[in-house]
């Protein structure tokens, strides 16, 4: 029995690389919002970024963009005299000159992490010291 037009679900749209790259470009690289804005799940998203390169290249644009637009509000904090903004970059890009935290641990070598206990991993993991 054949259905309805009204009862037989709305064909999906197909859309092009080009239309999940706008979006993402739109949503400034936001999985969750391109996705609303397509009225696709995120995995879609996911998978078209995985399938084509020019989405790929998209959402990389999109996320740097906003890192850009995020060190320019940094940098004019740091012009301002704000002390937070002025720690945190020299913490982070401050480094080679020596602007580092106390916490900071640099190993060089390998480690064979099946090797140590639950409560070794445990302090790696929250930076602290491994015992002997």
């Amino acid at each position: 029995m054949a259905q309805s037009r009204e009862t037989r679900p709305a064909r999906k749209r197909r859309y092009t690389a080009a239309d999940y790259a706008e979006a993402l470009r739109a949503a400034r690289g936001l999985i969750s919002v391109a996705a609303r804005r397509l009225g696709v799940s995120r995995r879609a998203v996911y998978n078209a970024i995985e399938r084509h390169k020019v989405v790929a290249e998209a959402l990389d644009e999109a996320r740097e963009t906003v890192i850009d637009t995020a060190e320019g509000q940094l940098f004019m904090h740091v012009a301002n005299g704000n002390l937070k903004a002025v720690m945190f970059l020299l913490r982070t890009l401050g480094k080679s000159r020596g602007y580092v935290d106390a916490r900071e641990q640099r190993i060089s070598g390998s480690l064979d992490l099946t090797r140590l206990t639950d409560e070794q991993l445990e302090a790696l993991a929250a930076g602290k010291p491994l015992d002997g």
